[in-house]
């Protein structure tokens, strides 16, 4: 019993264990019942009879593996045989493992040393269930990674019967009791343990009929039994490359590990603290989506085995792209290929746009959000990160350009060492059609492009989307070999029936199981007209399952009313798929309760589905002025085309897309009360965000009942100060939706009174959000919508924003003291606000009488700035300066966009292309000029 090392052999005179310090400890752990050394055997009989062991942790893997010291650690864990020897639970096996090993490690001082575990089934439990004790806080640092061979994270039915076996035999039950299936507190613990290790490489290997899984980490497959898991025939052996594969995976990631800190807890809270914004929802296994539609099994065969050819091929192309019309179930086929990286552990990061959903309706935090996926999929990235994160602390707000160079390709240009053959990273990327911005989108494919250049080839992008405006085109101009691109409606017809036909036989079983129809309901008539109205509008599919099964109502019926539309005519397939739906709104009404009903619903719905961020049922009711209860009661049989969270709490979304184009299609005017006028919610939208912010539960001075003013903005808790999400909405969105609904601003009306009464308010609002910026942006999008009265209210809020821009960014309530203290004397700010100047402040400072010609001071340079040039738009200006530096400015808004390095002296000449590619930059210094973008 205890730890037996086996490489290098346990002689005492071990010098390399001691001082090496690219060393890492591997330690095996046994299952039960199991001998300590053929646990890891495979025999093998040969020619002349004899037979061949063969112990890969001695006879395999030191060759993979040349400074690894290999031991194994047993215990006596037979309860079949030991009628007194074992009266521990598995946890205190797991906790006399780590103490073996930490003495251990002390003994060799060796204790900074990366560790691999290695668990066979039970054995892996063992170390589940001793994890987390804070003794052993030093071994959980500096674990690298684990590999699970068989573990039955959730427990196992086998333990009640071996309970059995053991009473019969008057053996101690005691290690097998809290291995039952149905045992909570081992179910606790294990997603305790995927959580406090969420940061490692984890792998879980599982045989054909698997026996559990660890959530939140990678899973893989073998083509074995429960006890082939943990033998192997030799090098040659196909399971024991993939195990090979992975644990040399783990150890070419210590050095990466390593250069961040030598201390592993130092790497996990670079990991925690570097910060960077986030787009919520947006990764493929997000709790948001997931209870969305999934790829079946057995579906979409053909076209992931092209994926997985295309990701194995390291000559193949760098990018592919997906595409299909509106309702081909692009987004379940993304989320399914990204699933299927994971479970192989080649998923870099995700990207799930979705428009109407914060951000991640638009690539603002799309590159930190997927930077964010890398540190945690690629620790050997965080040094590059943060370095670039140190150099620019405000690198998230700055050009997408900078964002992909400084926060991906650079870091891992900056990866010294290249990973094991045959393990590619994938970034996935769905729904680019959704980004709001076109611009946005031209950039992120030239992005994408720059993966073909030099630097880590393996690096592929995965990408999802309509093929429509600039998308299409976008792809077009790359380079010859950039991407391989496949079309959904290409795809068989008969491929496509096969799998429509899987997922509709498959979630109608399921309905069947839960309200008991007649048997042979549905019939094989009825599937198959589904999926002849299903073809190509794949949606279609889901959507009708979900309307068929509401359980609100017999199926039988519901499947009659889809089915009524297979033969209608002039009806589109997205009639086919929603009218069904919305009909049933209507059964039974009058005209006059037809009439209020569909307004109703167009107020409600319409703005649901308009709405840039997503709101709970509450919030939406407080933002319309209506009762929460009117709003429930109409969405309450919508469950079929909208996300209603049980949890009031949570934001409403759409299912799918599809169904805010059906409700927007202008065609559809005058023909269908359930068509939504876009411009006219967009109107009353914008009404209802500023009635909300001039009111008693809106804005006010001080809103979030600070005691100092000098308190710092991250410091403050916007939601228990009283910043509800329907008032942070309509601060950020109200002229969003005024742009869209094509008014204009004029003297007295609502938004005059409201920049009158509430503008300083307003500023306030969005610098305890972190919007100060944003904010300029939403003064400047007024411009084409003020005349000449309103113009000095929205000039005046946009100098007093550039000129106290630090304020509002680092300590919002000084917004009253001292910006508006020293803001001129005549401003419309201060001599709106004047009441609100501080009681405290006696005597005021003499002050200019009104704004001079000077905007806004943009500094930064060390040295003299000699050369200044504007792009011929004005949306950029270019400083160049002695300290070899050139920025880029956002003159609008005095951002900082973009810092141009590389020269060794002074930058003597810049000058912007008029042409194309817009925005190209020639820089001219002593060391020569350079052309950048």
């Amino acid at each position: 019993m205890g730890l037996h090392t086996w490489i290098p052999e346990a002689t005492g005179t071990d010098d390399r264990s001691a001082t090496a310090d690219n060393m890492v400890d591997i330690i095996a752990v046994q299952w039960l019942g199991a001998n300590p050394y053929f646990t890891w055997v495979r025999k093998i009989r040969m020619e002349n009879n004899d037979v061949k062991e063969v112990m890969w942790l001695r006879d395999l893997l030191p060759a993979c593996i040349p400074h690894a010291r290999i031991a194994t650690f047993s215990y006596p864990s037979d309860w079949f045989r030991y009628r007194r020897g074992v009266k521990k639970s598995l946890r205190e096996l797991g906790e006399q493992l780590l103490n073996v090993l930490e003495l251990d490690r002390k003994k060799c001082n060796a204790t900074h040393r990366p560790i691999i575990f290695i668990g066979h089934s039970m054995g892996g439990l063992a170390l589940v269930l001793a994890s987390n004790r804070p003794e052993f806080q030093n071994i959980k640092s500096f674990t690298a990674g684990i590999v699970f061979l068989g573990t039955p994270h959730g427990g196992t039915d086998l333990a009640g019967y071996a309970s059995f076996i053991a009473k019969v035999k008057g053996n101690d039950t005691t290690l097998v009791q809290s291995l039952k299936s149905s045992d909570e507190n081992l179910l606790v613990l294990s997603q305790d343990f995927a959580f406090g290790y969420r940061h490692l490489s984890i792998m879980c290997f599982y045989e054909t009929m698997q026996t559990g899984y660890l959530g939140g980490h990678t899973k893989i497959q073998e083509d074995t039994d429960h006890s082939g898991l943990n033998k192997f025939s030799g090098a040659d052996d196909p399971n024991f490359k993939v195990v090979r594969s992975v644990i040399e995976n783990m150890v070419w990631e210590i050095p990466q590990m390593n250069s961040v800190d030598k201390k592993t807890d130092k790497l996990h809270q670079k990991i925690d603290f570097v910060k960077l914004p986030v787009a919520k929802g947006a990764s493929f296994d997000s709790h948001i989506e997931e209870h969305d539609s999934k790829c079946l099994a057995n579906t979409r065969v053909e076209l992931q085995r092209q994926v997985k050819e295309w990701a194995k091929d390291r000559n193949g192309k760098p990018i592919f792209w997906l595409n299909g019309m509106a309702g081909s179930e692009k987004s379940t086929i993304a989320r399914a290929i990204a699933r299927l990286f994971a479970d192989e552990g080649q998923l870099g990061a995700s990207f799930f746009f979705k428009r109407g959903d914060g951000d991640r309706g638009t690539a603002s935090r799309f590159l930190t959000t997927i930077a964010t996926g890398l540190m945690a999929n690629v620790p050997g990235l965080i040094p590059g990160i943060t370095k670039a994160i140190d150099a620019d602390p405000a690198i998230s707000k700055k050009t997408l350009k900078d964002q992909f160079e400084k926060l991906v390709l650079h870091p891992f240009l900056e990866i010294k060492r290249t990973p094991p053959k045959g393990l590619g990273l994938i970034i996935v990327i769905d729904a680019l059609d959704k980004c709001e911005r076109e611009k946005d989108k031209q950039v992120i494919l030239q992005l994408l492009a720059q993966t073909k250049g030099p630097g880590p080839g393996w690096l592929r992008v995965f990408v999802t989307s309509r093929p429509e405006l600039p998308i299409r085109p976008g792809f077009k101009n790359m380079r010859d070999g950039t991407y391989q691109d496949l079309t959904l409606h290409d795809i068989a017809k008969e491929t496509v029936e096969q799998d429509l036909a899987l997922f509709l036989e498959h979630e109608l079983k399921m309905v069947s199981e839960e309200h008991s129809p007649p048997l042979g309901w549905p019939s094989k008539g009825q599937i198959k007209a589904l999926v002849n109205m299903a073809i190509p509008l794949l949606i279609f599919a889901a959507t009708a399952c979900r309307y068929i099964g509401d359980k609100r109502d017999d199926p039988r019926k519901r499947l009659e009313i889809v089915l009524q539309y297979e033969t209608a005519k002039h009806v589109s397939q997205l009639d086919k798929t929603y009218l069904p739906i919305l009909n049933q709104l209507l059964d039974d009404e009058d005209g006059l309760d037809i009439e209020r009903w569909t307004s109703e619903f167009r107020e409600i719905v319409g703005s649901i589905v308009v709405l840039e961020s997503p709101l709970s049922i509450g919030s939406l009711a407080n933002l319309l002025n209506i009762p929460k209860e009117d709003a429930s009661c109409r969405l309450d049989l919508l469950n079929s085309v909208l996300n209603i969270p049980i949890d009031e709490d949570m934001p409403i979304r759409l299912l799918h897309s599809t169904f805010r184009d059906f409700l927007l299609d202008i065609q559809k005017r005058g023909k269908s009360p359930f068509w939504i006028n876009e411009k006219e919610t967009h109107k009353r939208l914008a009404s209802k965000c500023l009635l909300l912010l001039s009111s008693p539960k809106g804005l006010r001075q001080n809103m979030c009942n600070l005691t100092r003013s000098g308190i710092i903005r991250s410091d403050i808790d916007l939601i228990s100060n009283g910043l509800s999400l329907e008032v942070r909405y309509a601060c950020r969105y109200w002229v969003h939706h005024l742009e869209q609904s094509g008014d204009r601003i004029c003297d007295g009306d609502l938004v005059h009174t409201f920049l009158q009464k509430h503008l300083l308010y307003w500023l306030e609002a969005m610098s305890l959000m972190g919007e100060a910026s944003e904010s300029i942006h939403i003064i400047n999008s007024q411009q084409s919508l003020t005349d000449l009265t309103i113009f000095g209210i929205r000039h005046n809020g946009k100098r007093f924003v550039l000129r106290n821009r630090s304020i509002p960014e680092d300590a919002p309530p000084q917004l009253y003291s001292p910006a508006l203290i020293f803001d001129p004397e005549m401003s419309i700010i201060r001599t709106t606000f004047d009441d609100h100047i501080p009681i405290w402040v006696t005597r005021l400072p003499k002050m200019q009488k009104d704004w001079n010609a000077l905007m806004q001071t943009l500094g930064g340079h060390s040295n003299t700035v000699k050369v200044v040039a504007f792009l011929p738009d004005g949306q950029l200006v270019a400083f160049a300066s002695k300290d070899d530096m050139l920025r880029l400015w956002d003159p609008g808004t005095g951002s900082c966009r973009s810092r141009l390095e590389g020269h060794s002296d002074a930058v003597s000449a810049v000058a912007f292309s008029p042409g194309r590619p817009a925005g190209s930059i020639c820089v001219e210094g002593q060391n020569g000029p350079a052309l950048g973008r």
